[in-house]
């Protein structure tokens, strides 16, 4: 019998580059101007990568339009790490991956599939965007980035843009609703070419990095006009000064407390006044340190039978390649130092007789990050994610900040560059 030889063949890898991705790249940007314009005022500087070659183009992240903001300075594609829930958001997200090929990454966790795609742009030529920060600031302060994004920088062996937006937090912060008149400033701060960048080591990176990128949107003395600063930043803040944990409210541009008499005003060039009651804080900025130091050093054990917080929220579970789903609407969510407990019976599929209510130990939480302005996110162990949606007043804050140091690790997510008390840092993007 003749023996056949069989050639074995490979599944051929798909490309990540495309035409289509050119077009709708003008298109966006010829699009898009009259509205961030508009409503931002954008002042923005062209960057050409003509002369160097695809880049690794990293920026600050202050508002959800950056990826906007920084597109307008380029005029090859930028391909975007973004957030995996925004491809898995029906007919919106599919035309999305399908025109711009965002590289997805699952909030709040590290991904060596998104390591993986940003090589494979690399090394088809394309120009790859990423904002380290993760989360856009909260208080106004770049947050902390993780040094494994100068490794990154280091392994990819291309150009390094730092690219830096001052101004979207003061025009828009992540907590409020309200644009406010002052514009938004972006460029391309430093470039750092391959042959610069292997000379350097990853410590001398990273300092250049965050030297580069780094903004405190309060100290820049820039005024910004509204008639509503303050408006919900109840979103952010929870501790008062005077009486500890509690609940804040905003009017206008007055922030109070709910138990006693503190009133603060919320000032154009972004400072805080006191308005009624021992308050001391230059900013919003000062408030959240505050805050986190706090709640770092709260005696949680007296919440272990009573709760810190309740609250009214719905449930929705995300589901990869689907919309989200809702679960259950207007139920009650307990906060205690060790759990989350909900008014409905567990939705988990590996629980096979749920009780009432349903009990979520933060053992189980992979992760709990927020998500926009005040969404809480809640990445499980078994890989299951949720999303926490309450009123327009609700602070996902807390949630993040309890689960965090329950777990022992530092609140870098939500917390300003200088502010940051890692003991080390932690994995990114799965390096």
């Amino acid at each position: 019998m003749e023996n056949m030889a069989v050639k074995k063949v490979g599944k051929k890898k798909k490309k990540w580059m495309h035409f289509r991705h050119r077009v709708f790249w003008r298109i966006f940007k010829g699009c898009l101007y009259p509205h961030l314009k508009k409503r931002y005022d954008l002042r923005y500087e062209k960057t050409s990568l003509k002369d160097c070659g695809n880049a690794l183009i990293i920026g600050n992240h202050q508002t959800e339009w950056d990826p906007a903001f920084l597109a307008m300075s380029f005029k090859e594609p930028v391909y975007f790490v973004a957030n995996e829930a925004l491809m898995d958001s029906g007919f919106f997200g599919k035309f999305l991956a399908w025109s711009f090929a965002p590289v997805p990454i699952r909030k709040a966790t590290s991904d060596m599939r998104t390591v993986a795609s940003m090589f494979q742009i690399a090394k088809e030529g394309g120009n790859i965007g990423i904002f380290p920060e993760g989360n856009t600031s909260v208080a106004g302060e770049t947050v902390y980035m993780k040094k494994t994004v100068a490794s990154i920088a280091k392994k990819l062996k291309r150009p390094l843009v730092l690219y830096r937006i001052d101004g979207g937090y003061g025009v828009r912060p992540r907590w409020s609703d309200t644009f406010r008149k002052g514009g938004v400033d972006c460029g391309t701060k430093r470039i750092i070419l391959p042959d610069e960048l292997e000379k350097m080591s990853v410590d001398e990176l990273y300092r250049t990095i965050l030297e580069e990128l780094y903004v405190n949107e309060h100290k820049r003395g820039k005024h910004f006009e509204s008639d509503s600063l303050a408006e919900h930043a109840e979103r952010i803040l929870y501790v008062c000064p005077n009486c500890g944990l509690s609940r804040l409210k905003t009017t206008g541009n007055i922030i109070s407390c709910t138990k006693c008499s503190l009133e603060a005003e919320f000032l154009e060039d972004l400072s805080l006044k006191s308005a009624r009651g021992g308050f001391d804080f230059a900013d919003e900025g000062e408030w959240y340190a505050f805050q986190e130091n706090y709640v770092r050093e709260l005696d949680r054990s007296v919440f272990l039978e009573n709760p810190a917080y309740e609250e009214v929220v719905s449930v929705f579970r995300e589901a990869p390649k689907e919309e989200k789903g809702l679960v259950k609407e207007n139920i009650s969510l307990k906060l205690f130092a060790d759990r989350l407990e909900f008014g409905i019976k567990s939705p988990l599929k590996d629980e096979e007789d749920p009780k009432e209510p349903w009990i979520l130990p933060f053992d189980v939480i992979e992760a709990g990050s927020l998500f926009k302005g005040n969404i809480l996110v809640l990445v499980l162990k078994n890989k299951e994610i949720f999303q926490i949606c309450g009123s327009e007043e609700f602070n996902a804050v807390k949630f993040v900040n309890f689960i965090a140091l329950h777990k022992n690790e530092s609140m870098f997510e939500l917390t300003g560059l200088n502010r940051y008390e890692g003991e080390s840092d932690v994995k990114f993007l799965g390096i």
